[in-house]
């Protein structure tokens, strides 16, 4: 698949289909009362052209923008997880022209099929539908459910990321994601190809937060293979430093900032509160403050003992203390004379003599029970009789001890009263003796408190000031350990930098240098040299494609983890010279020719049509204009 010679020994080029691919977007009117079609777009692995249809030299037709090119490729991502496919503008007007319309697609994900319904104009209580099958007609008997289609993008995201090992990003605070690896490999039309690390655009509505560029660095190292398990904890300690010095940064600033703003209002209020001219924020200050709180403390000590409140405090407490241990008494003694009561019934309701008792146990008539008459006329007690005199003697007793107890509670009720009242009394007295007393010593104590912390702060901002310098000391040897590492790592690596190079010199010129700078938190293109061919001039957006290319055709050689699967949009318009975009389709079409033997899918779509020379009729999928509006990608024109 490699046009150059690389040094280092090449693995074999994967013959395995695309972790991900498209197989076919269908777009449909409405499913009532059957499945009306739009465009039914069938795409296959290697290269794919979406491309425009050229008006004749008198036509007055505009040249072929905005006839769908860049919502295709916007629904192609809808449909693998993105939020939105357009901006709000665009998704108005397709709901009010559509108002029903769907987008469907067939997806190859893990060698598996699978089809999913997202709705485009149709309300948003059409739930989108995703399942393993090989037609998307297969989902219209089947219920919306969110959970089918994330289970979907799950799937992808899988599929893509089993390979890659990713640290936490720096500024996400969270390892790379699906929707991080789509976002480079399909950029925003309005990205494009301006720089190499940016790849989403805040006006494009897609839902996908654009990463800060040190993450998109991660995000791409980590798929193209260049960051391997010491990288990736060498990098995640430097991340942890890098953490810990900024919040040490922003304590010392806080401390300066404090410092400053503080010290005038400080010796203002010092002169103030000590009445002298002389002053400064030292410890001498802090003690003089320091000791007119304890002696106001020494005054408020005294108008407590003048009050008694100490005396008056214990007395409620004893008072309340001999009520409360009244009402326990009141209370056992209750319950001891229920008890009382209910076991002298129990007594009573047994039998009282004797004969009594064998009455209950014979049924026999006197007569005939020559024992029971003996006992009859005997008429002895049964011993009963004792047990229910004690019991009533029990019974009485504890009577006596409620009825003295409730007694009592009055007066210790008014004797607990009387105590709270004059604790309150005291307190209030106290309140107002000691009101301006108290204000004074929590004014001496914020006063040194302030004092403390300031005095304090050289102390603290030197320890911030230590801790900055042993930080930066750390950074600096983190930063020269990944650098070496990558140094000891570069020849092995050298891949990517190679095709990058290679394809550079091929779209752009044979007599230039360039180069891939690896950093550790960021990717850099650099060109040297004499210029490319006449006319044409070295954009950045070329660069940047020839590093999604590289990384792309390092993958199909069996290097890195890049998904082998991408989408260009309007590559030409990016500021492109007609000349390197026709050196680019003809790399694009030769790859192509290999695809059976490195799969890969790639998406382009162009405004400026390929050469037919260059490009066999069977790689484009569909041709868009402006008229007829048949020709729109909707059918509809917005």
């Amino acid at each position: 698949m490699s046009n150059t010679l690389f040094l280092e020994p090449a693995p074999e080029a994967t013959t395995a289909e695309p972790p991900v691919w498209i197989r076919r977007l269908v777009l449909v009117r409405s499913l009532e009362p059957a499945p009306d079609i739009i465009r039914d777009i069938p795409f296959g692995l290697g290269l794919n052209l979406v491309v425009t249809r050229q008006p004749s030299q008198d036509s007055k037709e505009a040249l072929g923008h905005d006839v769908g090119k860049t919502l295709l490729t916007r629904l192609m991502r809808y449909l693998l997880g993105e939020a939105r496919f357009a901006d709000g503008r665009t998704r108005g007007a397709i709901r009010a022209a559509l108002p029903d319309s769907l987008v469907a697609g067939e997806f190859r994900v893990a060698g598996q099929d699978w089809a999913v319904i997202r709705p485009l104009g149709a309300p948003s209580t059409f739930l989108p539908r995703a399942a393993q099958t090989q037609s998307w007609l297969d989902l219209l008997t089947r219920p919306g459910a969110d959970a089918e289609f994330a289970a979907f993008v799950e799937r992808v995201s899988d599929a893509v990321l089993a390979p890659i090992s990713s640290p936490l990003l720096t500024h996400a605070r969270r390892p790379a994601a699906w929707m991080d690896v789509l976002a480079w490999i399909a950029r925003d039309q309005k990205c494009r190809y301006g720089h190499p690390l940016v790849w989403r655009h805040a006006e494009s509505d897609s839902g996908t937060t654009a990463l800060h560029t040190e993450d998109a660095s991660t995000v791409l190292r980590s798929t193209c293979g260049l960051m391997d398990d010491r990288e990736k904890r060498l990098f995640e300690q430097h991340d942890e430093l890098l953490q810990r010095r900024q919040r040490a940064s922003q304590d010392k600033a806080l401390l300066e900032r404090h410092s400053d703003a503080e010290r005038e209002s400080l010796e203002r209020d010092l002169r103030d509160l000590l009445k002298t001219e002389e002053i400064g924020i030292s410890e001498i200050e802090l003690q003089a403050v320091r000791g007119r709180a304890d002696r106001q403390r020494l005054l408020r000590a005294d108008e407590v003992a003048k009050l008694g409140l100490s005396r008056i405090r214990v007395e409620r407490d004893e008072s309340q203390q001999v009520l409360a241990n009244a009402l326990a008494d009141e209370r056992s003694f209750q319950r001891q004379l229920q008890a009382a009561r209910q076991h002298l019934e129990q007594r009573r309701a047994r039998p009282r003599t004797i004969h009594e008792q064998m009455a209950t146990l014979c049924d026999k008539q006197l007569d005939d029970c020559p024992l029971k008459l003996k006992i009859a006329n005997q008429q002895v007690p049964s011993p009963d009789v004792e047990d229910i005199q004690q019991l009533e003697g029990e019974v009485t007793g504890w009577q006596r001890e409620l009825d003295a107890v409730r007694a009592s509670l009055d007066g210790l009720r008014a004797r607990a009263k009387a105590g709270a009242e004059s604790l309150a009394a005291a307190e209030l007295r106290l309140a107002e003796v000691t009101a301006g007393i108290d204000g004074l010593i929590a004014l001496y104590e914020a006063m040194a408190a302030r004092v403390q912390r300031f005095i304090s702060r050289p102390m603290q901002t030197a320890k911030v000031e230590k801790e900055l310098e042993e930080l930066t000391r750390e950074i600096d040897s983190s930063l020269k350990q990944q650098s070496d590492l990558r140094d000891a790592l570069a020849e092995s690596r050298a891949w990517l930098p190679a095709r990058f190079t290679d394809l550079c010199k091929e779209l752009l010129g044979s007599t230039r240098e360039f180069a891939v700078l690896i950093e550790s938190k960021a990717i850099r293109l650099q060109i040297v040299g004499a210029s490319g061919t006449p006319g044409e001039a070295t954009s950045t957006s070329a660069l940047v494609l020839c590093l999604d290319l590289a990384a792309l055709q390092a993958a199909m050689d069996g290097y890195g983890h890049h998904p082998r699967f991408m989408i260009l949009d309007s590559p030409r318009e990016a500021d492109m010279e007609i000349g390197i975009f026709n050196r680019l389709v003809q790399r694009l079409v030769e790859w192509h020719a290999d695809a059976g033997t490195s799969p890969f899918q790639l998406i382009v779509t162009t405004t400026t049509r390929p050469l037919e020379a260059q490009v066999p009729a069977e790689l484009i999928r569909v041709e868009l204009a402006r008229e007829p509006h048949a020709m729109l990608l909707l059918g509809v024109d917005l």
